[in-house]
């Protein structure tokens, strides 16, 4: 069960929030005119939700390699972006 607080109260009551969420498990829901704009959730359920997000990105690679795909190593793309960053243009 997640609980809901406007941005409004958010600011006050920050550490409140950030307790509720951590000792009960669950998330704390930030709106803003009814709307979820953010979520404060537990560090572990952060922990696991990347983990699944880095495992997601894992497969899709190893996906396209395995079709073939041209495969740029870390470094490679790391220089690119720096070239990137570095155009004034």
């Amino acid at each position: 069960m997640s609980e809901s607080y406007s941005l409004a109260q958010g600011p006050a009551e920050l550490e409140e929030l950030v307790t509720q969420a951590s000792r009960r498990h669950e998330q704390v829901n930030l709106t803003d005119d009814d709307t979820t704009i953010a979520v404060i959730v537990p560090l572990a359920e952060f922990q696991e939700l990347q983990r699944a997000a880095d495992e997601a990105d894992i497969a899709e690679a190893e996906a396209i390699k395995a079709k073939g795909g041209r495969w740029i190593p870390h470094a490679e793309v790391v220089a690119m972006l720096e070239m990137d960053n570095s155009d004034p243009a």
